[in-house]
């Protein structure tokens, strides 16, 4: 078995948890925003105990199929731009905005934010300062339309402890020391609002006092609960290496009212479950795991020979992510019994080291002591640093800064996988998503995934340059 994750709390609990689809938006009960503003404050007061703090953002995006032509995923979530909104009515009610909540605190206008909009803005807001976001949603009102993303829109989000209703008290054993998530809700404020819920219920049983929490829940929760989403996870013994064993509770653990009906109604939800292609047991019994991992030793073997020989001037391994490229670097320098020193292009600082000042740096400190200095290409981050390094890669001079004879160089390139990984990909997504498969299922969908990438991966020498 593996080692038990560290980010695991040391004494996971027995607990009950309500985990529709990840990214799933809901329909709110309420329709008019104010009615959905009444809801959601109502379910704060009595069920949320705030951890980390409650945020409200007041969000602005423009795109177009143009600037997501390469991005045919991000596209289907965002949807075609709302026809009868024109530029001038966005560009008014970004105006508008400016002048009510000041400068954003996140703006296209000072520095990129994303490569597959054309523009967007983001303020964040005091709890405060609600009523003040609602009258200015109300008053832009066309810009908030669209089903799940829409130009305009007001967000309020919060990770949280559950209270007792009735008391205001937290109930007992929500710690990090017990769970290592906890419930969240997110509220997106438009036109017809939508809202994502997801419960951590510290009950240790399905039983009669949880469903009457649950019912609780509901009475006052801003959306419909949908019972097919239920969960119980009892703690795995020690030295396993998954922290819960899981089972999907069937909708009738809730109960029935006194006409015999259930108590969650399903179809209220707004969630349709997504129809999936999950292995059967002869796909589980069938399956031949040492020919899905020749692919990937050929190419652990390929980057343990580059770098034992070192004859090239560097190694490019290039793959989707899947494809565990940097594990084979760091596992063959390992065997070789050399550091690896790990440079990445992405700057989630303004003020961190350029990738050239970080690289000197390591340059300089490394001497003639063998290592493998392992450059990986972040696909969003700098795009000059990517390119930068990928055009001096035969020369072993980065930025002014000439790598000594024994020192390794291999840059990680991120790609876009192969029609096979993209479909393995999707199909364990999918899967993961909905939470209906079993863990066995899963495993077997991840490692198909892995197989898929290994194949992609290209383990390139670069030549000296002459």
């Amino acid at each position: 078995m593996t080692e038990r994750n560290s980010h695991w709390p040391p004494e996971p609990r027995a607990h009950v948890a309500y985990r529709p689809p990840f990214g799933v938006q809901q329909p709110t009960r309420a329709v008019a925003l104010r009615d959905v503003w009444r809801q959601v404050n109502d379910f704060r007061e009595r069920f949320i105990a705030p951890f980390g703090g409650e945020t409200l953002m007041l969000t602005a995006q423009r795109w177009s199929a143009e600037s997501l032509r390469n991005h045919p995923e991000i596209l289907e979530w965002f949807g075609a731009w709302p026809p009868e909104l024109t530029r001038a009515d966005f560009d008014a009610a970004v105006h508008l905005a400016r002048e009510r909540f000041g400068q954003p605190k996140h703006s296209s206008d000072t520095r990129r934010l994303r490569d597959d909009l054309e523009e967007e803005h983001h303020w964040q807001l005091p709890l405060a300062r609600v009523d003040e976001l609602l009258e200015y949603l109300e008053a832009v009102a066309p810009c908030t339309v669209g089903t799940l993303a829409s130009p305009i829109l007001g967000r309020y989000g919060c990770a949280f402890r559950l209270r007792d209703p009735r008391t205001g008290a937290v109930l007992r054993g929500q710690t990090k020391r017990h769970f290592h998530i906890f419930s969240q809700i997110g509220v997106e404020l438009r036109q017809r609002s939508t809202a994502s819920l997801q419960l951590i219920i510290p009950f240790a049983e399905p039983d009669e006092k949880t469903a009457d929490y649950v019912m609780a829940v509901q009475e006052h929760a801003p959306l419909w609960i949908d019972p097919r989403y239920f969960d119980h996870f009892v703690p795995e013994p020690d030295g396993s290496e998954y922290l819960y064993r899981g089972r999907r509770l069937p909708p009738e653990w809730i109960g029935r009212n006194a006409t015999g009906e259930l108590r969650l109604d399903a179809s209220k939800s707004g969630i349709v479950p997504q129809p999936l292609d999950l292995p059967t047991a002869d796909d589980l019994a069938s399956e031949d795991r040492e020919a899905d991992l020749a692919p990937y030793r050929e190419n652990f073997f390929a980057v343990y020979a580059a770098l034992r020989e070192h004859r090239a001037a560097a190694l490019l391994v290039r793959g989707p992510s899947e494809g565990a490229g940097e594990f084979m670097v760091e596992s063959s320098a390992e065997q070789l019994g050399m550091p690896v020193h790990r440079v990445r292009t992405l700057r989630l600082k303004k003020d961190a080291p350029t990738v050239a000042e970080t690289i000197r740096t390591l340059v300089w400190g490394l001497e003639d002591r063998p290592a493998v200095l392992l450059v990986e290409l972040v696909p969003h981050g700098d795009r000059t640093a990517n390119e930068a390094i990928l055009a001096q890669m035969a020369t072993r001079t980065l930025d002014r800064a000439t790598l000594p004879s024994s020192i390794r160089l291999v840059v990680l390139e991120e790609t876009v996988g192969s029609d096979a990984t993209r479909e393995a990909g999707e199909r364990e997504w999918e899967a993961r998503r909905e939470g209906f498969a079993t863990r066995e299922q899963m495993a077997y969908l991840d490692r198909r995934h892995a197989a898929a990438a290994y194949r992609d991966v290209e383990v390139i020498p670069i030549p000296h340059a002459p």
